[in-house]
C-alpha cells in the first residue's frame, strides 16, 4: 500500500503525471459545505442543511473563497465528506475518468473531537482516488495543549487517513505554526502554512479601513458577545442548532445538539433574547448575503467566530476574535488578525473593544501573505483565474425555510426558559 500510495504522489508532483492525470483542468471539489439549490428549488429543512454544510456555514466560506482563484463547479462535487452515505464507489470511478484534480477542504478536524468520524471510510475511499490532490485548511484544535498533547489524542483512524492524504497530495495547505508542528510528529512534511482560504477572499489589495468609532452604527455579534452600553446589536448565527431549530421549519423528531441551555458567557442570554425578539438573528448560506450585513452602518464586528471575524474584515469592517483555542490562536499567530483570547466583551467599554480591534497588523501583513498563497496555489500545479474573472461564480444558494414569528417565539421561549437563562436574569 505504501508504495502505491507513494507512486501516486510522485506522479502528482511531475509533469508527465500532470498529463497522464488529464490534460484539461477540471478539479473535483471534496467537502465543499455550501448549501447550493436543490433541483426542485424547495426550501430546506434545517437538518438537511446542516448535513450539507457540516454544521456550520462558515465551512463553506472556505470553498467560496477558493472561488476567487480557481474555476469549479461545486453542484457536481461532494457537499460533505463526513455523510457517510455520500462516499460511494461510483464517486470514486466519477473523479477519477472526469477530473484532474482533486480540491479538499478541512477544517479543524485534527482534534480530539474529531475521532468518532468515519476515518476508515474516508482512507478506503480516498485511497481509491488517481488524481492529485491538493488540501486546504487543514487545521488542529484544543484549548491549550501543545501539539504533542494533540497528537496523543488523535485516533489510529485519523492519523492513518492523513498520513494516507499527504502520500496522495501535491501538499497540504495548513492554517498555521501549531498544526505543522502537529503534521511534523505525525511524520508528513509536504504542507505549507499559508493560512486559511478565505484570509484571501477579498483579493490581493484588501486594506481593511479603521475609521473613528461610531457609536450610532450597528455592531455584528460574531459568535458569543454581551453588551450594555449599546442595544444595536445583530447576531450572525453559523452552527447554533437549538437556537436555528426555533428559527427555521425543521425535523423535532430527531435530537439536536442542545448548544444554548449552558452557556457560560455573562450577560450573554439578555443580550440575545433581545436580539432575538427584534428580529436581529440572521443565518446565512449565501455568502454574498452574509457579506452584506456589514454594511455601512456597522461599525466593527466582535464575537468568538474566527470566520465570523474574517468575513467582517473581508467586507471592510474592522472586528475582534475572542475566541480561546489553539486555532484561533495559530491563524492570528500567522495572519495578524485581532485577537484577545478568551476575553468577554462586556467587560470592556466599546471604545476599548475598537481598539483591540485595530486591523494595522493585519493590513501590514497582507499583501506578503496573499502573495505566497498565490504561489503555493501555482506550485500545486493548479491554474489560477485570471484576474478579470474575479467576480461572483454565480452559485445559486439552497434556502431555509423560516417558522412564523408565532412558532419562533414558542420555541425559542421553551428554549430560553430551560437554559441558565433564567437563573442569570433573576
Amino acid at each position: 500500500m505504501f508504495r502505491r500510495a507513494e507512486s501516486v504522489r510522485i506522479m502528482a508532483n511531475s509533469s508527465a503525471g500532470q498529463k497522464k492525470a488529464r490534460t484539461k483542468f477540471r478539479p473535483f471539489l471534496m467537502n465543499h459545505n455550501l448549501l447550493l439549490e436543490s433541483g426542485s428549488k424547495d426550501p430546506f429543512l434545517l437538518d438537511e442543511a446542516l448535513l450539507k454544510l457540516n454544521g456550520n456555514t462558515g465551512n463553506g466560506y472556505i470553498t467560496y473563497a477558493l472561488s476567487r482563484f480557481i474555476d469549479f463547479d461545486p453542484a457536481v462535487g461532494l457537499a460533505n465528506m463526513f455523510d457517510r452515505s455520500a462516499l460511494g464507489t461510483d464517486v470514486v470511478e466519477y473523479i477519477n475518468s472526469e477530473f484532474s484534480h482533486v480540491l479538499l477542504v478541512l477544517q479543524d478536524q485534527l482534534s480530539a473531537g474529531a475521532n468518532e468520524l468515519n476515518w476508515d471510510q474516508l482512507y478506503r475511499f480516498v485511497a481509491k482516488i488517481e488524481r492529485p490532490i491538493v488540501a486546504f485548511s487543514v487545521g488542529s484544535n484544543a484549548i491549550s495543549q501543545s501539539p504533542r498533547e494533540i497528537r496523543a489524542s488523535l485516533s489510529r483512524p485519523m492519523v492513518k487517513f492523513y498520513r494516507l492524504l499527504a502520500s496522495k497530495s501535491v501538499s497540504l495547505g495548513v492554517r498555521g505554526a501549531i498544526t505543522a508542528d502537529l503534521m511534523s510528529l505525525l511524520g508528513i512534511k509536504n504542507i505549507a502554512a499559508v493560512g486559511c482560504p478565505t484570509w484571501y477572499e477579498a483579493g490581493p489589495k484588501r486594506v481593511v479601513p479603521y475609521p473613528e468609532l461610531d457609536r450610532t452604527k450597528r455592531i455584528v455579534a460574531t459568535g458569543l458577545f454581551s453588551h450594555f452600553e449599546t442595544s444595536n446589536i445583530d447576531y450572525i448565527l453559523q452552527s447554533e442548532a437549538a437556537v436555528l431549530r426555533a428559527t427555521f421549519e425543521s425535523d423535532i423528531t430527531k435530537p439536536v445538539h442542545d448548544d444554548f441551555s449552558n452557556i457560560s458567557y455573562p450577560f450573554y442570554y439578555p443580550c440575545f433574547a433581545r436580539a432575538f425578539f427584534r428580529g436581529r438573528i440572521f443565518l446565512d448560506p449565501s455568502y454574498p448575503d452574509w457579506k452584506a450585513r456589514f454594511g455601512p452602518d456597522v461599525s466593527f464586528a466582535c464575537g468568538t467566530r474566527v470566520h465570523g471575524s474574517i468575513i467582517a474584515m473581508n467586507s471592510n469592517v474592522p472586528a475582534l476574535c475572542t475566541a480561546g483555542d489553539t486555532r484561533s490562536f495559530e491563524m492570528a499567530d500567522l495572519l495578524k488578525f485581532p485577537l484577545k483570547a478568551g476575553h468577554c466583551a462586556a467587560d470592556s467599554s466599546l471604545e476599548e473593544l475598537y481598539e483591540m480591534a485595530d486591523p494595522t497588523a493585519a493590513n501590514s501583513a497582507y499583501s506578503g501573505l496573499y502573495n505566497a498563497f498565490c504561489e503555493w496555489l501555482v506550485s500545486c500545479g493548479l491554474k489560477l483565474k485570471r484576474p478579470k474573472r474575479t467576480h461572483e461564480p454565480g452559485w445559486e444558494y439552497g434556502k431555509l425555510l423560516p417558522l412564523d414569528d408565532f412558532q419562533r417565539s414558542d420555541r425559542f421561549m421553551g428554549l430560553f426558559t430551560a437554559s441558565k437563562a433564567i437563573g442569570e436574569i433573576g
